[in-house]
């Protein structure tokens, strides 16, 4: 029997147009979800040296008396779906580290079954398929190895966590009347019983997706503000899409490169003159952070060094700017290439 294809999501994030004493309640909610994840994240990973597990089910004490039953859940799920997401892609690494190494092959057997089973720290007896135990060398062995994979990398920062808020607080309602809001929001927040209606700006792009909206609203806090990420699965639309798709000529190759943004094995130069706009964006970032670290007192630039403690607002909007010009022009070219070409394959080469 064939499996169900997963769901794609797409995700709009669409600005408000909250009264100050909304945004202050939403502000709130967010500070308390934000110290309950990392409550809830301790224990997580006591649970997982203790256990050898992380599980949205497994709920604990964390956030007792701070929020309520549903959204506790809420964040357990976020949380420990943020903890088992970074501990699959140490499973990779663990992996690919046994695999090339000199170890025996019936070693190397049974490193890749505790790596499968993530049972690195998994207490009492592991067998295998064959009714062998794993003896504890072994799986001490694991444990150093998994240790130092970890090493690498830096844990999942819960403290700065957005909130992903499904049904049993928050619900979408589409505004039929003259308002100049047509999506609202009704958002339950740390006063019990007094929910919010937050009025949300959509957009041409929003309102033309195609598919089937998710009852999960995303709450992010960037610099510009808080945005409401509404997710729309699509998984039906793309597959009607690919379906229709008549390539009109053969793959085509890009080549990055640095005054042009894309050359292709055909001779066409694609994204002509994006340097130039970066270059733009790029001397406002310089040049805001050298003033920033020329406003520094000179002690503060002996104890942190140069190049450090640069980032304000302004400063941050800058790089979300650069980032999403990048992310835009990127989008853009390869649309158009679509149209245009409709290549049956396009092939990028790889950088890191």
């Amino acid at each position: 029997m064939k499996s169900k294809p997963s769901a794609s999501y797409r995700c709009n994030l669409l600005s408000h147009a909250m009264n100050a004493g909304k945004e202050k309640k939403v502000r709130a909610l967010l500070r308390a979800w934000r110290q309950v994840a990392v409550a809830v994240g301790k224990e997580q990973w006591r649970l997982f040296y203790t256990t050898g597990a992380v599980g949205p089910r497994t709920y604990g004490t964390a956030g007792i008396g701070i929020l309520g039953t549903s959204h506790r859940q809420m964040i357990y799920a976020q949380a420990a779906g943020q903890l088992s997401s970074w501990l699959g892609n140490r499973q990779n690494e663990f992996r690919d580290l046994v695999q090339g190494s000199n170890l025996a092959a019936d070693l190397k057997h049974q490193l890749h079954v505790i790596n499968r089973l993530k049972a690195w720290h998994r207490p009492g007896e592991l067998q295998m398929r064959d009714g062998r135990l794993i003896d504890r060398e072994t799986r001490h062995l694991a444990r150093r190895l998994f240790a130092k994979v970890c090493r690498r990398h830096s844990r999942p920062r819960l403290d700065r966590i957005n909130m992903m808020i499904d049904q049993r607080a928050v619900t979408l309602t589409e505004n039929r009347t003259d308002t100049g809001f047509p999506l609202w929001a009704r958002l339950s927040t740390l006063e019990k019983g007094a929910p919010i209606w937050v009025p949300l700006k959509t957009h041409t792009h929003f309102e033309q997706r195609r598919g089937t909206r998710s009852l999960s609203v995303q709450i992010n806090d960037s610099p510009a503000g808080l945005r409401f990420g509404v997710l729309t699965d699509v998984s039906a639309a793309l597959a009607e899409s690919r379906a229709a798709y008549v390539p009109g000529t053969d793959a085509i190759a890009l080549d990055l490169g640095l005054r042009t943004l894309f050359a292709t094995d055909q001779g066409d130069l694609l994204g002509q003159g994006w340097m130039d706009r970066l270059q733009r964006i790029d001397a406002r970032l310089q040049r805001l952070a050298a003033h920033r670290q020329r406003m520094l007192p000179a002690a503060a630039r002996r104890q942190h060094g140069r190049g450090r403690r640069v980032a304000s607002p302004r400063y941050r909007g800058y790089v979300q700017k650069l980032r999403g010009y990048i992310d835009t022009e990127v989008n853009r070219i390869l649309n158009q290439l679509v149209v245009t070409r409709a290549p049956a394959a396009i092939i990028i080469e790889h950088l890191r």
